[in-house]
């Protein structure tokens, strides 16, 4: 997936827009669903299966032990600008619907990011430091999750299609420069 030619992932986008529940396609309608996605890239042979992630305590395990997870809530415009930190608020009006990666938990006793999910986002320089990183705390994590109807989904990739993870923690940077 990381070797797609543009035109590809253009391809495979609009795929994903056919699939989703809702109508239309670009130029009248911007966007898809992750689990419309999910359906293209496994249609390509890239996902093998994906898993709607239920609780708290699956998504920590699957980020220690097997990668990266689809988050998907609302974007609250407090959500927009990183503090110095990375750090985000979801505060504010909802500006639409958004999904993101969750690639890390840090724990309760952390000493620096305390009870903290890290994100990456789609958006190139964006974010900390212009690196598309982005943090939460857990309680902002499970406001969006829970009390907004967000999503979290695992996907298990077909290593012998793809060549490699597409969501390691090393190749997450070539997805979103």
């Amino acid at each position: 997936l990381l070797n797609w030619a543009r035109s590809q992932f253009t391809d495979a986008y609009r795929g994903a827009q056919r699939k989703d529940e809702w109508p239309g396609e670009e130029p009248t309608y911007y966007g898809t669903s992750f689990r419309a996605a999910l359906k293209e890239l496994q249609e390509c042979g890239l996902v093998t299966s994906y898993h709607l992630v239920r609780t708290e305590d699956q998504a920590k395990e699957w980020l220690a032990r097997d990668g990266m997870l689809g988050f998907g809530s609302d974007w609250l415009s407090g959500l927009d600008r990183p503090d110095r930190h990375g750090y985000v608020e979801p505060t504010g009006s909802v500006r639409g619907g958004h999904e993101y990666v969750k690639r890390w938990y840090y724990g309760p006793r952390h000493y620096k990011y305390p009870d903290t999910y890290e994100f990456v986002n789609s958006w190139g320089r964006w974010g900390w430091n212009g690196r598309g990183i982005f943090r939460m705390k857990a309680d902002a994590v499970r406001y969006l999750w829970h009390d907004l109807n967000g999503d979290l989904y695992a996907m298990v990739e077909n290593f012998r299609r793809s060549g490699r993870r597409l969501l390691a923690r090393e190749n997450i940077k070539e997805l979103v420069s």
